[in-house]
């Protein structure tokens, strides 16, 4: 649902659907770099139609299954685009053989397919869950999570601005904002030297790690 400033809203309407079987894929092929060979099958996958996106209305893709990492896809497009099918495949570890692993502690990987969208995509806020247990286990923090994009013409992972929003008793939520949709991973932010350090030296001392860490700064 869009509202203008007059208070006139509208709503569009749309089909999808959820399969938790795995699904080997093809690869994706982004730009002008490709990625190729498939080692690990999706955990989980889905389907969302879109039969009309129109400029200057909000598309809300939510409810995408109980157990799907991404929860909620909010988008505008350039133009005016029919039938707009995105395709979301999950796994548990790194997809493609040409593809370097994100980080040693990665969540998700996440391959985001489109169909009759092409570059028309304006903006897209993507909304995602992390467990907390994922989180704890790995001694990180909720600050600590980042959403990543990779960029196949350099065949690096590229950490895109990840806003912490809300938390249950399982899940923290997350928001990332994008400009097109390819294959992101979920894992840990990379810190700064200075953060590393005082990471290894609050690993180390406990609780003393805070005089520690006054007198270093």
């Amino acid at each position: 649902t869009a509202t203008d400033y007059a208070g006139n809203s509208a709503t569009q309407n749309f089909a999808y659907s959820v399969s938790n079987l795995p699904e080997p894929v093809a690869p994706p092929s982004t730009g002008g770099g490709v990625v190729s060979g498939v080692v690990a099958p999706a955990s989980a996958s889905s389907s969302i139609l879109i039969p009309n996106a129109i400029i200057g209305r909000e598309i809300n893709v939510s409810t995408l299954g109980v157990n799907s990492v991404i929860k909620e896809i909010i988008m505008e497009v350039k133009n005016q685009s029919d039938n707009v099918n995105i395709k979301i495949l999950e796994y548990n570890s790194k997809p493609y053989k040409d593809v370097v692993n994100v980080s040693e502690k990665t969540y998700k990987y996440i391959q985001i397919n489109t169909t009759n969208l092409a570059e028309n995509l304006q903006t897209a806020i993507l909304t995602f869950q992390v467990e907390k247990l994922w989180v704890s286990s790995r001694n990180l923090q909720k600050e600590d999570v980042v959403l990543s994009r990779f960029v196949p013409e350099t065949g690096s992972w590229n950490e895109l601005n990840t806003t912490y929003k809300q938390e249950d008793e399982t899940y923290y939520y997350y928001t990332a904002v994008l400009n097109h949709f390819s294959l992101f991973a979920i894992s840990e932010k990379t810190k700064s030297i200075p953060e590393q350090i005082i990471s290894e030296i609050t690993k180390s001392y406990g609780e003393a790690s805070k005089h520690l860490i006054t007198l270093i700064i």
